[in-house]
This record gives C-alpha cells, sequence and structure tokens, in this order.
C-alpha cells in the first residue's frame, strides 16, 4: 500500500500555508491594531477640531486655513490608507488562508484571487502552481491507493481459494492412496508365492515414496498459508527418535549402512512437546541422511544441555558420511524446491521440499535448524529445543499389536458395524480389513444421511464413518445421531483423509470417539477397534 503520509502531503502544505497566512491576518486585525488605527483617526479629527476651536479667536485666519490643510487631508489619508490596506492586503490574504484550508481538505482548488501585478497577486500564483502540482499528485496516489487495495482483496481472495484447493487436494490425493496402500496390506497376508509377494513389496515401497511426496507438497503449502497448528501433548524424546530411526532402518540395511544411535535414558525423556511435528523432522533428516549416503555411517544423537525443575534444553544431531556440500551452498538447501544441482535430484529423486519444511517447522517449535558440511566428508544438521518437562510419565507404546491381540477381536464377532463412506473403493477395502478380523457382520451406506435414517431401524455396535460424503458429511452425521435417542454412547470411529489438527478437533467436537486418517494402517484400525469396543464392552 502507499503511505498514508505521501497521500495526506498536500493536505499538510496547504494546513501549513492556511495557517501561516491566518496567523498574519489575525496579527495585522488584532484587536491593538484596529483600536491604534481608530485612536489615531479619532485624535487627528479631535486635534483638528480644538485647533480650530483655539485659534479661531485669536489667530488670523490664515492660521486656521493652513491647520485645517494640514490636518484634515492627514486624517482623511490615515483612514483612506486603512481601508486600501484591508482590502488590498489583509482581506486578500484572509481569503487565501480560508481557500487553503479547504485545499488541505480536498474540497476545492486555488482560485485567483487579487490582482495579478500585485505582491499578493505573485504570492497567490506561486500558492497556485504548488497546489496544481500537489492537487495531480494526490489525486495520482489516490487512485495508486485504490488500484492497490482491489489487488489487495484480489490476494487474499486467492489466497483464500489456494488455501481451500490445497484442502481439497489433500483429500482428493489421500482417498486413492488409501485403496492402493489398503488393498497392498491385504495381498501381503495371501501366499501369493514367492515372486509375487517381493512384486507386491515393490508395489508398496512405491505407494509409501508417493505418499512420502504428497505428504511434502501438502506439508509446505499448509506451512506457507500459515495453517500448520502446534499440537502439545506428554511424550518420550528418547522413543521418538528411536521410533524414527526405525522408519528408515531398513533402507540404510538395504544399502549396508549401520544407524548409530546415542540417546539418554528414558526416564530423564519425558516432555511435553508437539511430537508429531518433531517427528516429522526428524524423519526428514533420518531420509536424507540415509538417502544421500552410499557407505559410511549416519548417527543421531540428544545432547542434553541444561535442566531445570520443569524445562530442559536439548540439541538433537544427525550426522552423516554422505556427499556433503560446500560452504556456500549451506544456506540454499532450505529454499523450497531447491537442489544444488540438477543431477542430484536426477540421481536421488525428491521434490527439495523436506529440508525446507524441517527447517520451517524448526522455526514454527522456537529453534533454528543448523547445518555444518563438508563437501564429499559428509553433513551434520542440528537444532535446539527448549522443552517442558511432562506433567506424567509416558508408558512406553507398543509399536504393533501381537497375534494373540489381534484374535482376541474374534470375540466381537458378533458385533454389527455400520461403515458410511461414500467411495466403493474405500468400501470394498475397510470390509476386507473388517472381514479379516472376523467381524463379518456389516452394513454400508452411501453418506450420513443414510446413517442417520438407518439408525432409525437398526442400532449398530459401531459405526465407521468418514468426513467428507455427499448430501450430508459425516460431522453433521454424527451431530445428527447424538441428538437420537440411545445413541448417546455409540461409538463413533472417523476414518478420513481429512488430516489437519483442527480438523481431527472438529471430529472429536462433534461426538466422534477416535480418530484414523487415510491411507488406513490396517494395524492401526485393529488397535482402535480393540479399543474402542473393549471399552464400549467394560461400559
Amino acid at each position: 500500500m502507499v503511505d498514508k503520509r505521501a497521500v495526506t502531503a498536500s493536505e499538510k502544505i496547504s494546513s501549513l500555508l492556511s495557517s501561516s497566512l491566518l496567523g498574519l491576518y489575525r496579527q495585522l486585525l488584532t484587536r491593538k491594531f484596529l483600536i491604534l488605527m481608530g485612536v489615531v483617526s479619532l485624535s487627528l479629527l479631535l486635534m483638528t477640531a480644538m485647533l480650530m476651536l483655539l485659534v479661531s479667536s485669536e489667530s488670523p485666519p490664515s492660521s486656521v486655513f493652513i491647520l485645517v490643510n494640514l490636518l484634515l487631508p492627514l486624517t482623511i489619508f490615515v483612514l483612506v490608507a486603512g481601508y486600501l490596506f484591508h482590502s488590498r492586503v489583509t482581506r486578500p490574504i484572509a481569503l487565501m488562508a480560508e481557500q487553503l484550508s479547504l485545499v488541505g481538505k480536498g474540497q476545492v482548488t486555488l482560485q485567483e484571487l487579487t490582482d495579478k501585478d500585485s505582491e499578493i497577486g505573485h504570492l497567490a500564483r506561486q500558492i497556485q502552481s504548488v497546489d496544481s502540482k500537489l492537487f495531480y499528485r494526490n489525486n495520482k496516489l489516490l487512485q495508486l491507493n485504490e488500484a492497490l487495495e482491489r489487488q489487495s482483496i484480489q490476494l487474499k481472495k486467492a489466497y483464500q481459494v489456494k488455501s481451500e484447493f490445497m484442502a481439497n487436494m489433500s483429500h482428493e490425493l489421500r482417498t486413492p492412496m488409501n485403496g492402493i496402500l489398503g488393498f497392498i496390506q491385504c495381498l501381503q497376508q495371501k501366499n501369493l508365492g514367492r515372486e509375487s509377494n517381493q512384486q507386491v513389496e515393490y508395489i508398496k515401497d512405491s505407494a509409501f515414496t508417493l505418499l512420502t511426496l504428497i505428504n511434502e507438497v501438502l506439508n509446505f503449502s499448509r506451512l506457507e498459508s500459515d495453517r500448520v497448528e502446534l499440537c502439545e501433548s506428554d511424550c518420550n524424546l528418547s522413543r521418538l527418535v528411536q521410533s524414527c530411526v526405525n522408519s528408515v532402518a531398513q533402507e540404510a540395511s538395504l544399502k549396508g549402512l549401520k544407524i548409530e544411535v546415542n540417546l539418554p535414558e528414558e526416564e530423564r525423556c519425558d516432555v511435553h512437546a508437539d511430537g508429531q511435528h518433531l517427528r516429522q523432522i526428524l524423519t526428514n533428516l533420518l531420509s536424507n541422511a540415509v538417502k544421500f549416503t552410499d557407505q559410511g555411517f549416519v548417527k543421531v544423537s540428544i545432547d542434553w544441555l541444561r535442566e531445570e525443575a520443569n524445562e530442559i534444553e536439548v540439541c538433537i544431531r544427525v550426522i552423516d558420511s554422505g556427499i556433503g556440500i560446500s560452504d556456500c551452498q549451506c544456506e540454499e538447501i532450505f529454499d523450497a524446491y531447491s537442489q544444488i544441482d540438477g543431477s542430484i535430484s536426477r540421481q536421488y529423486g525428491g521434490t527439495g521440499l523436506g529440508l525446507a519444511v524441517s527447517s520451517r517447522l524448526c522455526d514454527l517449535l522456537g529453534s533454528k535448524l543448523k547445518v555444518v558440511s563438508q563437501k564429499g566428508v559428509g553433513s551434520e544438521f542440528s537444532f535446539r529445543l527448549r522443552l517442558k518437562k511432562a506433567l506424567n510419565t509416558t508408558e512406553p507404546q507398543s509399536v504393533a499389536l501381537s497375534s494373540d491381540e489381534v484374535c482376541d477381536l474374534s470375540k466381537f464377532s458378533h458385533c454389527r458395524i455400520l461403515v458410511a463412506e461414500d467411495q466403493y473403493v474405500n468400501q470394498q477395502l475397510v470390509i476386507a480389513f473388517l472381514k479379516s478380523m472376523g467381524l463379518c457382520n456389516i452394513d454400508v451406506v452411501d453418506n450420513g444421511e443414510e446413517a442417520v435414517n438407518y439408525l432409525d431401524k437398526n442400532l449398530p455396535d459401531l459405526i465407521l464413518m468418514d468426513c467428507q460424503m455427499p448430501v450430508m458429511g459425516g460431522l453433521e452425521a454424527t451431530r445428527k445421531i447424538r441428538e437420537k435417542q440411545n445413541c448417546a454412547q455409540l461409538p463413533i470411529i472417523a476414518l478420513t483423509a481429512n488430516v489437519l489438527e483442527s480438523e481431527k478437533q472438529q471430529c472429536f467436537d462433534a461426538g466422534m470417539d477416535a480418530y484414523l486418517a487415510k491411507p488406513i494402517i490396517k494395524i492401526n484400525l485393529f488397535s482402535t477397534l480393540l479399543s474402542v469396543l473393549s471399552a464400549d464392552a467394560v461400559s
């Protein structure tokens, strides 16, 4: 936008000139000046009259005539001079001051006020020239301001459209990925033979790579749009780092790399932090370290810097013996869509967003991602975090369910499950997952309205609810279901491609009991079903 001080320049100058001229006019027309003029005029008249009386009897007529001829013209001259001074000087100045005040407010332009040949006329012409230039410049600035205002409105609309587009793209891209990854998991449960199993494994790896790329683009878009929200909870820092190491361990093993881990005791690492985004940063750094290291090592460590009663400060480092980069290129690697050269992109792949996302997430967490690297030797990425200690000690979380726990779901085989999902492929995937658990009593509806109507005649034991459906979405359907008699405690699990933290919270606010993001990982579905059905059975 144009600086408002520039827009009001003419107003300030006009105001200054107006006040100056008004001041001069007021000085010229003060009471003292008017009184003085009156006193002088009256004094001259009185003196003339008195002298005429005094000399009328004593002086010869010639003396009276001389005095009258001297004083009377002088009196007339003073009166005429005062009138002319007022009409030719003070009055034009007053009119100029009055019009300048209107010019400053943008109401009129300065007009010819007096004789062009007089000094006041010359002053008026100079002020007119300045006024014309200021008036023209002010109009140009106002037009520019209006144009920028229109552009600002257009940018806001474009920003809103972009945000809505990316939110929709997140859903649309994750929905087909749900079918791809889901049925890959189903195929892995079958005896296809060694070669077929290997091919399925290749498909799975490619699908997860595609999902990673999709997530990187969507995450960066959310960061650009300031739509990323912090979600802090109690977690164990040591276990979180180890979990990230486990996620890249297989890829490292295939390259013959060993990941060295140096972590403090778990008992010291219970913190209150945004574990989700911290996990994303570490996973990106570890994935990059493994990707760009062909031989040697990858190290990850947590260095304890400071500890107080309710707070700790740590430094997390990821070190590799990979290709490295030169000093002048260290800052460039944090730029979005940036890779050092095209050959790296062709050789190693990727979007060039991983480090940009990690850097911005570090900023969001109040830290700074730093890099020290030497070309041909390796790189070290590090960031410091000040974290609050957890209020409660966190219990270790099981990474996967055992076969016994999966079999425990057979005791719920009598349960009726309602699936509300509009995509046919996703319907078939959820049915396949449930049947593989021994849950075969399944009904399917295509939207939220059908789910609400279904409950008029039936009462299922659990509902798996998609959020984004035609006719009626899952959130509205859940709220209507909660209003129904005998449905206040009915377990409802969200199965949705909406993955923002605020969208997750909307599910709970609507009355849902649990949340699963698409693409659905089978073991996560099992775990959630076991937890919800077990809790419902106890209650």
